[in-house]
């Protein structure tokens, strides 16, 4: 199968705008832009550059929808295991949270290991000021993966 390309140039002419205007509709995702290996051009279905001059709604595409015992969308709302995830992620804490997710009570509550705290605040205190929070999340878990008897 084979679809008809459009450069930036060719879809603004046919659409009467500017290049500057395809790179807008490209952002608000009224077009897809396509970039080959090797280029920086980017170029434009030209059925999607069509549909989007005769003014058609583009087609959005269909999630998958599948059924399940631990999340619901329903009215605009999330829930998890019939607990509005909204109201509890701003009422209970962390466990509560895993507790419903993992449809599990700890018995006795959670318990803090002080050995895994030192362990996760040493690795977070050497790392560099300018370190992401993805590589501070990715020291710690390391670190702890290092010291876990499991």
């Amino acid at each position: 199968m084979t679809f008809d390309l459009l450069t930036t140039t060719e879809a603004a002419q046919s659409l009467g705008v500017k290049p500057s205007t395809v790179y807008a509709y490209v952002s608000r995702g009224l077009l897809s832009p396509i970039r080959r290996p090797g280029e920086r051009a980017s170029q434009f279905l030209a059925h999607e550059v069509e549909s989007l001059r005769r003014g058609s709604p583009r087609p959005t595409t269909q999630g998958l929808v599948i059924d399940s015992a631990i999340s619901l969308v329903e009215d605009g709302r999330y829930w998890y295991r019939g607990h509005d995830a909204v109201e509890l992620a701003s009422t209970g804490s962390f466990e509560d949270v895993a507790d419903v997710l993992w449809d599990q009570q700890v018995p006795g509550g959670w318990d803090l290991d002080e050995g895994a705290v030192l362990t996760a605040t040493l690795a977070w205190a050497g790392l560099p000021p300018n370190a992401t929070m993805l590589q501070r999340i990715q020291a710690i878990v390391l670190s702890l993966a290092a010291t876990d008897p499991l």
